[in-house]
């Protein structure tokens, strides 16, 4: 998230232009940054970690010993929790003034179906239209959203587009398919007919004006 916001603020600033608004930018990058609300850490507690006994946590470790931090057995009573993977027990267990690396739910924004569900209930909750960095998506395993995808296709010139065809709980760059536009394959889909074992898809529309950093797509 903060490299997305880097790179979009450098672009920002590569848009300047005149005077006045090179002013307007460095009057914001001077500006107070707002209060800090974290819960104080108790003194005795003060850097402190408790880390996970798996090998890749141990860069984890060099790093915070070499900026002061000790090292304590008891996870209830340390500054920060580190753990690679995320122990659910942990969320009602800690401290308000104890920092812990993972997040609640964190998963279900690493799987692509329940991305796309998280941000339709909060459309749906709030009336807002869907977030701008959000491509047109639908799930095949919806009847009610395939049915969407047909008419979309059929009805409403989505034939036009390219589009991706996505197994929502794999990563790395597996299991996307390329949909050309006016293509059988993009007929097919539509009419629910992949031919497939019960794997559940989304289909989402392609993006084509992506940004970019110095011409190439990039990843988080």
């Amino acid at each position: 998230l903060m490299l997305v916001i880097f790179l979009g603020f450098t672009a920002n600033l590569r848009l300047i232009g005149d005077q006045n608004t090179l002013n307007d930018t460095k009057a914001m990058l001077s500006m107070q940054p707002p209060p800090k609300t974290f819960t104080k850490v108790p003194v005795q507690y003060r850097k402190t970690f408790n880390v996970d006994s798996n090998a890749i946590s141990r860069p984890m470790i060099r790093a915070l010993r070499s900026r002061g931090w000790q090292k304590v057995n008891d996870e209830e009573t340390a500054h920060i929790v580190y753990r690679y993977s995320t122990t659910a027990r942990l969320f009602d267990t800690l401290k308000p003034w104890q920092r812990f690396n993972n997040i609640p739910e964190y998963k279900k924004w690493n799987q692509k179906d329940s991305f796309i569900d998280g941000f339709k209930e909060y459309q749906r909750k709030t009336g807002k239209p869907d977030p701008y960095f959000l491509p047109e998506s639908y799930r095949l395993d919806s009847t009610s959203e395939q049915e969407a995808f047909w008419r979309r296709i059929n009805n409403e010139g989505g034939k036009r587009f390219p589009w991706v065809l996505k197994e929502p709980k794999v990563n790395q760059g597996k299991g996307i398919e390329m949909v050309a536009p006016n293509s059988e394959r993009l007929e097919q889909i539509a009419n629910n007919d992949l031919d497939e074992d019960d794997t559940e898809y989304i289909i989402q529309r392609y993006i084509c004006n992506e940004n970019t950093w110095n011409n190439r797509k990039y990843d988080v």
